[in-house]
């Protein structure tokens, strides 16, 4: 049976077991964001981005604007081809 993480409206989302630790993937984490705070905001930016490296920065705002996090994330093209979507992937799943 896998395990499951409940939102406060009851939505299940899917735990993965990642290295025998629960991982909610970045997905799922939005669908709990979402449901959350559904007047808040996540904006991503590329703070550097190279032919085969980037580094993204997502940002959550509140519904005034108000900064709540920030998280920076790097990837390169040995790690993973699509390196620029991986880094902006990777710097919401902190920032959440």
């Amino acid at each position: 049976m896998s395990k499951t993480f409940k939102t406060n409206k009851g939505t299940e989302l899917p735990l993965l077991n990642l290295k025998g630790k629960d991982y909610l993937q970045v997905a799922h984490r939005l669908v709990w964001f979402r449901e959350d705070h559904p007047d808040w905001s996540i904006e991503t930016e590329f703070r550097e981005l190279g032919v085969d490296f980037a580094i993204a920065k997502a940002t959550i705002k509140d519904a005034v604007g108000r900064i709540i996090t920030t998280s920076h994330k790097a990837e390169n093209s040995k790690g993973f081809p699509d390196f620029m979507e991986k880094a902006e992937t990777g710097s919401i799943g902190r920032a959440l």
